[in-house]
């Protein structure tokens, strides 16, 4: 039990890092699906820990889907760009916009 709380602490502190440290905080956002679209924006590091960002979600059809748990939403240049959150990695890795449509294009 103290190692699951150690992980998901150090989840969230690193996730809260990494939305820091792009320094365009105002652009971008992370995201979570509230109950299938990624419109729950997480705005403090308590959110952040892993019991909060679990999905167990289904699509609106109401099968089940595949989702990411936590997406980073950026503005660069004009573009959007999205970036899961890796538990395993501990840092957010960038995603296929090819792949990934139905990602939102903007924070709420």
């Amino acid at each position: 039990m103290v190692l699951l709380s150690i992980w998901s602490w150090a989840s969230a502190i690193g996730m809260y890092t990494h939305h820091g440290a792009k320094g365009q905080s105002n652009t971008s956002c992370i995201l979570v699906p509230n109950p299938s679209e990624y419109d729950m924006e997480l705005t403090s590091i308590w959110q952040m820990r892993l019991p909060l960002i679990g999905s167990r979600r289904t699509s609106p059809s109401g099968s089940y889907i595949w989702e990411y748990h936590a997406i980073l939403v950026a503005q660069s240049d004009g573009r959007t760009e999205h970036y899961n959150w890796s538990k395993k990695w501990m840092r957010f890795e960038h995603l296929d916009p090819v792949r990934n449509p139905y990602l939102p294009q903007t924070c709420p």
